[in-house]
């Protein structure tokens, strides 16, 4: 009884952990689909270099210098009254805008300051819509009647150059900048483009404008920081399972830009002495709002070399084949909103020696939408996913269920402390009572509950979470407390659960060189030879 209670309480600090900050945000969310244990695994690592909350999106656009232009009134002595003021045409303020200024002045004696000030309310209207390419001036002028001219320079599009070190996608670029020659240019359309440009693709493109050859002319140059054109790197864990050999030795290796549209071909390999998996896959924007369409193809085979059934010649071989596409709707400097469509085919076979005793065939479609929150100290991201799975096997008929899976994480930095708290949740519903392996939700192991071997408990639905505390140092290197807890549910048993508490430190060397270590402590008794404290490390090198 005391044991259901202490699992009660240890799931419902671990929702309220993760849920508290989100409650905040409320007073003042990457997602999962298609993703198998070994990138699972690669996922947890690469985001454990170093820990630190997104920054806020800087602006990319640098403006020019003001426009020049001579001011002054003449024949102007002490005040007179403003009968009038009459604005050149304007592309980027509204009429009204304008007139609503105008009358702050009008039918009223004013003097030469007041006018700079109708000025400066001008310019501020710019500045309050994001642009930065036009300018209010008083050129020198008599006053008639009580009429005054405003000019109002508004600069149009000189020339538009996109450079860059490396091989920078010019038309790529080009084709999602619509600032058109010889028309006015819009620095708040800018901004949005490069932000959007920014946040959806692997680019990083800021904007310098400066005055163009002619008068009333700006030109942009489009700064691009383009990815290393290809790298690679080596790698050494203990992520398998004891079965097929805990140590793993792997290499991978990715190729950017290949055809121009922010396109990446990337490719892994993983070995143990009785597993071997691959999985290479190709993506590239395929539109101007910068969907990305994916295509992979992974495969492993297996010889279990441990544990009770090492004598049967146990083998199996599983291959995976998946397409995807991920449209981005929204992005803004906060906001990034994108929605993920996946279908895969798989085909799974297990064998005792020279008889087949197992063979799946599945398809999954999956529909998702993923989003994220970022600010100054703290970002937030959330997925869900809804996918519709069709299996047919050797011994039982075709079956078709659906499942849920989802996931989100919150990342805060603890005032000037220097330390950095996350909350990670992961779940599972399902339709179905029963499901194969491959799709039962898993729990243990890195990635979910620390201290406990891969897998260590499964069912048709469930979740599990970690709270973490964080201290980075240097920027470099990072060490953090933590605590899992995970719950599946079933047929048998009906429900189980584990939780365990730790440490890790991760961190480079040299830019080049990586570490990972976590020690996790479990805090429930799943068999009976469980060890009460167990190390999980990666080691590895990039090029």
């Amino acid at each position: 009884m005391n044991d259901g209670k202490h699992t009660m309480y240890r799931g419902m600090f671990l929702i309220g952990s993760a849920l508290l900050p989100c409650l905040a945000h409320a007073q003042n969310s990457s997602g999962t689909a298609g993703k198998d244990t070994a990138q699972r695994i690669d996922g947890y690592y690469e985001q454990r270099q170093p820990l630190q909350p997104e920054r806020p999106v800087v602006d990319p656009v640098q403006p020019a210098p003001p426009p020049a232009g001579q001011r002054g009134l003449a024949d102007v002595r002490g005040s007179f009254v403003l009968n009038e003021v009459r604005f050149s045409p304007s592309a980027l303020l509204p009429k009204a805008t304008l007139d609503a200024i105008a009358a702050r002045y009008q039918g009223r004696e004013v003097h030469l300051a007041e006018l700079e000030t109708l000025v400066a309310d001008v310019n501020a209207a710019y500045e309050a819509a994001g642009i930065s390419t036009a300018r209010a001036l008083l050129r020198e002028q008599s006053i008639n009647e009580g009429r005054v001219d405003v000019t109002l320079l508004e600069g149009t599009l000189g020339t538009l150059e996109v450079t860059g070190e490396g091989k920078v996608p010019v038309r790529f670029v080009e084709r999602r900048v619509r600032q058109p020659v010889g028309e006015v240019v819009r620095s708040d359309h800018l901004r949005d483009e490069l932000i959007y440009l920014n946040r959806t693709t692997d680019l990083q493109v800021r904007a310098l404008m400066r005055p163009g050859q002619a008068a009333g002319q700006t030109d942009i140059v489009l700064l691009a920081e383009v990815p290393d054109r290809s790298n690679w790197g080596v790698f050494v864990d203990n992520s398998g399972v004891e079965t097929t050999g805990r140590e793993r030795y792997g290499a991978h290796g990715q190729f950017w830009g290949l055809a121009g549209i922010s396109d990446l071909l990337a490719g892994s390999v993983a070995w143990s002495r009785g597993g071997l998996e691959g999985r290479i896959g190709y993506s590239g924007i395929v539109n101007t709002r910068n969907g990305r369409v994916g295509a992979s193809v992974s495969r492993s085979q297996i010889n279990i070399i441990d544990g009770a059934y090492r004598a049967l010649d146990i083998t199996g071989e599983s291959t995976s084949y998946g397409l995807d596409f991920t449209q981005p709707w929204v992005a803004t400097p906060n906001w990034l909103l994108s929605t993920i469509a996946n279908v895969s085919r798989s085909n799974s076979v297990s064998d005792i020696g020279d008889v087949r005793v197992s063979e799946v065939d599945s398809t999954t479609v999956t529909l998702g939408v993923s989003t994220g929150y970022r600010n100054d100290g703290y970002d937030w991201t959330f997925y869900q996913g809804v996918s519709r799975i069709r299996t047919d096997e050797t011994l039982a008929e075709g079956r078709a269920f659906t499942t849920a899976n989802g996931s989100t994480s919150w990342t805060q930095r603890i005032g000037s402390s220097g330390l950095l708290y996350r909350a990670q949740l992961g779940w599972q519903f399902s339709n179905g009572d029963f499901l194969p392996s491959s799709n039962l939700f898993q729990v243990g192991g890195i990635g979910s509950v620390r201290g406990y071997v891969r897998g260590t408990l499964s069912g048709v639905k469930g979740y599990f979470g970690s709270v973490e505390l964080h201290r980075p140092y240097r920027q470099a290197h990072d060490v953090y407390v933590f605590f899992d807890h995970g719950e599946v549910r079933g047929d048998y048993p009906t429900s189980a659960s584990i939780s365990s508490v730790g440490v890790g430190l991760n961190g480079q060397l040299a830019k080049r060189y990586s570490y990972s270590l976590d020690l996790g402590h479990p805090l429930d008794k799943v068999l009976q030879d469980d060890d009460s404290m167990r190390a999980d490390f990666r080691i590895s090198a990039r090029w």
